[in-house]
């Protein structure tokens, strides 16, 4: 839930693809669907019109590119369920949903398991040294990585080569703290990650991200941009 006595004066909230989401494909629907709602009446009402509706590496290819046009359209049931939800449709095919639910979950895992492998059998065993990896300066091959998955989601070249990279200096140094800890075995990818992870990527040095998700602050602070986060 949103506790509006936490926003301060002028600012503004700014829901996201991301957060539209979660909050439409949620199992919390079928054993706390009023709580659920009223979280999707919060986000219409104090996000006004500042929704953000590309997925984040599109939304990446449309701040670099003031040419490119996404097409939300593409995702427009999901918009239009949870506008149903916040005006007090209430879900009547449980199962049916559920399975639905169910199958998101399912890619989400099976995308999750695939990294975990990658990491174990092909990077893990070529590290010798932890803490000489930890230092190593990856942000080039994640920038490969990223420019990628932009190509990948907008079916395009990727970013503009004059790309800001600062507009995502928290979700790059955040991703570098990440990688580093899957890659160290200090930690395995779990599939709620990508969510947090991604989220990262619509924060730029003019905005601040509102988490209450403890590793996720960690690493934020970890990396060194504590005032990206709008609740320490």
């Amino acid at each position: 839930m949103i506790d509006n006595s936490k926003i301060k004066e002028n600012d503004i909230l700014v829901a996201t693809h991301l957060s539209i989401y979660e909050l439409c494909f949620t199992e919390n629907y079928l054993g706390n669907f009023e709580d659920t709602q009223n979280a999707v009446r919060a986000m219409f009402k104090y996000s006004a019109k500042n929704a953000i509706f590309e997925p984040p590496f599109a939304y990446l290819k449309v701040v670099s590119d003031r040419n490119y046009v996404y097409d939300i359209h593409q995702h427009s049931n999901i918009f239009k369920f949870s506008e149903k939800i916040a005006q007090g449709y209430s879900i009547e095919k449980t199962e049916e949903f559920a399975s639905e639910v169910k199958a998101r979950k399912h890619e989400l895992e099976e995308m999750t398991n695939f990294c975990n492998e990658c990491v174990q059998n092909q990077i893990k065993p070529n590290i010798k040294n932890k803490e000489n990896h930890r230092k190593e300066n990856s942000i080039l091959l994640n920038r490969q990585l990223i420019n990628q998955l932009v190509a990948m989601q907008t079916k395009s070249d990727g970013l503009s080569v004059d790309f800001d990279w600062k507009r995502i200096e928290l979700f790059e140094q955040v991703l570098k703290l990440y990688f580093n800890e899957l890659e160290t075995g200090a930690k395995m990818a779990k599939p709620n990650d990508w969510f947090d992870l991604f989220l990262l990527l619509y924060v730029n040095p003019n905005r601040k991200i509102w988490t209450r998700e403890g590793y996720w602050k960690q690493l934020i602070k970890q990396a060194g941009f504590e005032e990206y986060l709008y609740e320490k």
